[in-house]
């Protein structure tokens, strides 16, 4: 019996599927099935219980077996296990909602290698080699955000993304070497292991805001958000930011040298800053894409919280927090994708308000409004987080009221446009021809509210218990 690597399938598995999705790229609909069908295949296959082995064919698949190539380890570990099925999750979720919303040529090969990049960056070990992941994610991101724009500034968003993670990348190898010559040092003499981990230190935290976008503040996230199609915006809030998230909370359990007052400070200090921004800027937005931003703001700012908190359900309020963001993302840009494209043609008013009720629940998910599986996961993160850090907790539920006016903001502004343009004769095509879209739309809706109600149906895949 032949026993193959887990992780090695997995990548596989993402690599035909990226390849096929790029030759049938001349049907959206099929393209975005194979790579959402195979994403959530292999988030099924991950999230088997530990120690759980698979034979098929007469090849045994072991999930705790390394794959080496050229002396760097891809090994799905215990703890990496559950980040990688949740990127992988989220990843099928969101392009599931794709099939009838084309966001632009090469949308589906392009977050099929997305989804790839962020699959390999957390399994790798050395750490310092999932900044050449996120680089190649950084790529792949920075193309799907400028999409089909032209103009002499439409390209900023996308080199700020770029600038950022490769930014991350030098520091992040600079770190590693830095670290590798620490550990040298400090087997020779052990007196000097807190002096000699500073320089790595300093450049591991460079690296992790650049990575999460949260300094400088608006460096990358809020350009990209305003200028990236809606679907795009989602995979860069859940699988580049959730994926970037769960690997600095592998990354800070890995690394005893990481863990210290000072590391804590920078990073509670920056994700209170962030929350603090949304819970200011939030309430005032009145377009669907800013709210956007500031909900992606406090997401960011609630993680860095969780990460340096040392609390038992921090890796459980992180998991539960990337796979409702893409939940609630999915309701939410599918919503803005369809009120985009239906603006420039005579779409139907019913389709419309489908649309604008999915933006709704998804944005009000996005605030953690109880009754949906963002209030879960923000209930959740606020829990951990009160336990040592009750600041921090306030600044979350404040975070999340004030993006909460601004997404119903953000709907009445649409609302408004849409009676005063009722005055104006249009020819609408048949409803029925925007069925499927509707049916999808509902189903976006119903997913978002029902996971808030049950969410013990999550347990599976998150390998961690869900409060009822």
């Amino acid at each position: 019996m032949i026993t193959l690597p887990a992780v090695l399938l997995c990548a596989a598995g993402l690599l035909i599927a990226g390849v096929s999705a790029l030759a049938t790229n001349q049907r959206p609909w099929l393209s975005a099935s194979i790579v959402a069908l195979v994403s959530a295949l292999l988030a099924g296959l991950i999230a088997l219980p530990v120690g759980a082995r698979l034979t098929l064919l007469g090849i045994s698949l072991d999930f705790a077996q390394p794959f080496v190539v050229l002396g760097r380890a891809f090994v799905l570990s215990e703890v990496s296990r559950s980040s990688a099925a949740v990127v992988l999750a989220s990843g099928a979720i969101l392009l599931a909602t794709a099939w009838r919303t084309p966001q632009g040529r090469y949308f589906v090969p392009l977050s099929a290698a997305l989804i790839f990049f962020l699959f390999i960056a957390l399994t790798v070990r050395p750490f310092a080699y999932a900044a050449l992941a996120f680089q190649g994610a950084a790529v792949a991101g920075a193309i799907l955000v400028q999409g089909n724009r032209a103009g002499s500034r439409s390209t900023l968003s996308s080199w700020r993304y770029l600038v950022s993670a490769t930014l991350a990348l030098a520091a992040l190898f600079f770190a590693g070497w830095f670290a590798d010559r620490a550990a040298r040092t400090t087997a020779a003499d052990p007196a000097s292991a807190a002096a000699a981990y500073d320089v790595p230190t300093a450049l591991m935290l460079i690296g992790f805001v650049l990575l999460l976008g949260a300094l400088p503040l608006y460096s990358w996230i809020h350009p990209a958000v305003k200028d990236a199609p809606p679907l795009v915006s989602a995979l860069l809030g859940a699988v580049v930011l959730g994926g970037t998230q769960l690997w600095t909370f592998e990354v800070w359990r890995e690394l005893d040298w990481l863990q210290n007052d000072t590391v804590r400070s920078v990073l509670s200090t920056t994700g209170s800053l962030l929350l603090t921004l949304a819970a200011l800027l939030g309430w005032a937005q009145r377009s669907f894409a800013r709210a956007l931003a500031a909900a992606l703001f406090a997401e960011v700012g609630s993680g860095l919280l969780l990460v340096v908190t040392d609390s038992t359900r921090t890796a459980e309020a992180l998991l539960l927090s990337t796979l409702a963001r893409s939940i609630s993302l999915s309701a939410f840009c599918l919503g803005l994708a369809v009120l985009d494209q239906s603006s420039a043609t005579s779409a139907p008013t019913r389709l419309r308000l489908w649309a604008l009720g999915a933006a709704v629940v998804g944005g009000l998910s996005l605030a953690g409004i109880p009754g949906t599986i963002g209030f879960v996961a923000r209930w959740v993160t606020a829990r951990g987080i009160g336990q040592t850090d009750l600041e921090g907790m306030l600044l979350i539920l404040a975070a999340g009221a004030s993006i909460s006016i601004g997404v119903l903001r953000s709907a009445h502004q649409i609302l408004s446009r849409e009676v005063s343009s009722e005055s104006q004769p249009a020819e609408t095509p048949p409803e029925g021809d925007n069925l499927p879209l509707r049916l999808t739309l509902a189903v976006s809706i119903a997913l978002t509210v029902l996971l808030g109600l049950w969410p013990s149906a999550l347990v599976p895949l998150l390998g961690v218990s869900v409060p009822q």
